[in-house]
């Protein structure tokens, strides 16, 4: 229904809507960002999630995965339980890095904003 609204809004107000949600989309990016650096600052959290699970656990499992006395299934499961832990890691990094890109075009995207708000209007003929 939104976008049924904003098709049917004149050309600088849609600019203007299209912007303001992108804005909102890197704002939330920002956000995120700051949570995962709360997150990776935490003491807590670096000792259980950072060093116990995306370190150790990973070790664990990967020396798991290759025990050939392990039946198959086993050495599987402790492949993927590698995988998941690496990607926490991952995870956060890629949060911070999308967030760190957003900070930066988000700076642009007010001055586009404000530069379109402060356009006249384009009368049609």
């Amino acid at each position: 229904m939104a976008e049924e609204e904003n098709a049917t809004l004149p050309p600088k107000e849609q600019q203007i809507h299209e912007l303001e949600e992108y804005i909102n989309q890197l704002d939330s990016l920002v956000r995120q960002k700051k949570q995962a650096e709360n997150l990776l600052h935490n003491k807590d959290f670096q000792d259980l999630i950072l060093e116990t699970y995306c370190k150790k656990e990973v070790v664990r499992y990967l020396k798991l995965a290759v025990l050939e006395d392990l039946p198959k299934e086993v050495r599987e499961d402790s492949l993927s339980m590698a995988e998941d832990a690496a990607k926490v890691s991952l995870f956060l990094d890629n949060i911070i890095r999308f967030g760190a890109i957003a900070e930066r075009d988000i700076v642009e995207a007010r001055k586009l904003l404000v530069q379109i708000e402060s356009e006249p209007e384009q009368k049609e003929d």
